[in-house]
This record gives C-alpha cells, structure tokens and sequence, in this order.
C-alpha cells in the first residue's frame, strides 16, 4: 500500500485510495487530488474542479479494505471569490462523510471544516473504521467547487502487537505480511508491513536470534520481528507472554487470535493460536479489570488475558 508519513508521526492514507468525484471538469483531474504534489497556491494545478456543475458536489476515496482514520487536511481551488457571477470557488460549507455498512455518516464530533484559501483546512474526529470517506462540499452561489489535494491521516496506534518468528538453522523463514495494529479503545487493525531481507548467514547458527525493522503502511512507529533460530524443532511450549486487552463499557473485549509462546530452547512464536474462553457479559459491563484464559492445541497449559474496561469516553 502506498502511503505517506510525514514528520509529525502521521500517517496519510491518501496515496493508497482510490479517488472518485461526483463530477469532474473535462480539463481537471480527481487523481490531483491525491497525486502527492504540495500545491503552492488555491490557484494552483493540476486540481479537480466541478465546473459547470455547482451546489453540492463531493470528492471521494476508496480503499480495498478497511482503514481506521482520524484526520484530514484538504486545500481548496478557487479562481473565483464569493459574490461572482461565476467561477470556482472555496466552499460555502462542508463535512467529512465515512461510510458505514450501505450508509453515509458525517465523522464524529468534527474540530471545525475551514473554509480558507491558499492553505490546508485541518480537520480532526473520532476515529472510524471504514472503506470510503467523501468530503462534501456545498459551494457559494454561482460558483463550482474545487480541491487542489485532500490527506486522510490514519489514527495513530498506541502499540503494534509483537512479531516473533522460530525457524531451523540455515532456513530463512516466511515473515507475515500484516501486523496487528492496537488501539487506544482496545481495537484492533491489520496493516500490511514491508520487512528488510534475511540472508542465511544471518539464520546459520542455532540458538542465536535477530531482530529486524520493518515498515508498516497504517503507522510511522517502528515495528520489529524477532527470528529465533533452531538447533531442533523438538521443542515444547514452557509459557506464554500475558496478553493485555481495553475495551469499552458494554463492547466485547477484542480477544486476540494469537498469542506469543515461549519454548524450552528460549525461542518465542508469536502465531501460536489460542481458544478463548466465553466472557460474560457482565465482566464488562462497567470499568474494571478481569482475566480470561485460554487454551492452546498440544499443551495443557493454559493463555492468559488481562482484559481492562475503561470509564466511557
């Protein structure tokens, strides 16, 4: 996935949509909208631009699969002011819409939609999950509307759940192509990861390790894996690293599928899969905290979650 991260830890998601609009100019482009060049004015091009169509039009982008965003910067083109008789101009007003199922939703509790020209207008709300989010704009009269670039930022995770890899000596494994992203309601995300080659020198010597850096496309954190070479795969499992869940008052804890298991060569697997317990509804049915366990094929011992439920936001 093709995304942008800039120097304040955001995350645009922009470049990896798929843009569409309500109408386009014949000589205007909705992929300028998100083409990555900084405009240097609201005059500025390439850009998209309805004209002749005026009112209420909408600029829109489409992911293959669900992203969790959090913010937006849009700058608008104009090369008319309010008052003209015709033209293109900054919006009158506008929102941000998410969809939700076969629904459009305005994003949640909203900073503030800018209307100002030559500049981005930042906007930020609570997070949402989802496939499309469309900014709809309603023009001043007489004027057409228009958008030089548009960034969706991605919502920052408070961690990235750990990556842990055993493989036999001097066999270089398969590393996942997705971690799991964590946030700070207790969801969760997956997010396609770009991790650096392993050489077999580096997996020649058993019971030796290496930690690699990874690039995932939804956060500017590091995110690592641990490889953990083998003198045998006739290993058993000694534990399991205590899993840490948050959720909401009223919303089922988001249990892992998996959990990090540790053997008796020191060696640690984090795609080990786990069967959890029933949680009773009534464990999180208001803040506190509760354990569940659960069970792990071919080993009597069992996993462990600590699961907080936290005040209502």
């Amino acid at each position: 996935m093709k995304v942008e991260k800039p120097g304040d830890g955001q995350v645009n998601l922009a470049p990896s949509a798929t843009p569409t609009a309500s109408y386009t100019s014949g000589w205007e482009s909705v992929g300028a909208i998100n083409d990555g060049r900084e405009p240097a004015s609201s005059s500025d091009a390439p850009r998209w631009g309805s004209w002749p169509q005026k009112d209420t039009q909408w600029v829109q982008y489409t992911w293959d699969e669900p992203v969790r965003v959090a913010g937006s910067d849009l700058y608008f083109f104009r090369d008319a002011q309010p008052g003209a008789a015709d033209g293109v101009g900054v919006p009158r007003s506008w929102t941000i819409e998410y969809r939700d199922g076969d629904t459009w939703r305005e994003v949640p509790a909203p900073s503030g939609y800018g209307t100002a020209e030559d500049r981005y207008n930042r906007t930020t709300f609570t997070p949402v999950t989802t496939t499309a989010v469309r900014a709809k704009l309603t023009g001043h009269p007489n004027l057409a509307l228009g958008v030089q670039e548009w960034k969706v930022y991605a919502e920052t995770p408070e961690s990235v759940r750990e990556t842990h890899i055993p493989t036999p000596r001097g066999t270089v494994p398969d590393l996942p192509g997705q971690v799991t992203l964590v946030y700070a309601d207790g969801s969760t995300a997956r997010s396609p990861v770009a991790w650096p080659a392993l050489t077999e020198d580096q997996v020649a010597e058993g019971g030796t390790s290496v930690t690699i850096t990874g690039l995932a496309d939804r956060t500017a954190q590091p995110v690592t894996a641990t490889v953990w070479v083998r003198h045998t795969d006739a290993v058993e499992i000694t534990g399991f690293a205590g899993e840490r869940v948050t959720t909401r008052p009223g919303t089922p804890p988001a249990l892992p599928a998996t959990v990090v298991a540790t053997y008796n060569d020191g060696s640690k697997d984090s795609r080990t899969k786990v069967t959890w317990d029933p949680v009773n509804p009534d464990q999180y049915a208001g803040p506190g905290t509760f354990e569940i366990e659960g069970t792990v094929p071919d080993t009597s011992l069992r996993a462990t979650a600590t699961v907080t439920v936290t005040p209502p936001a």
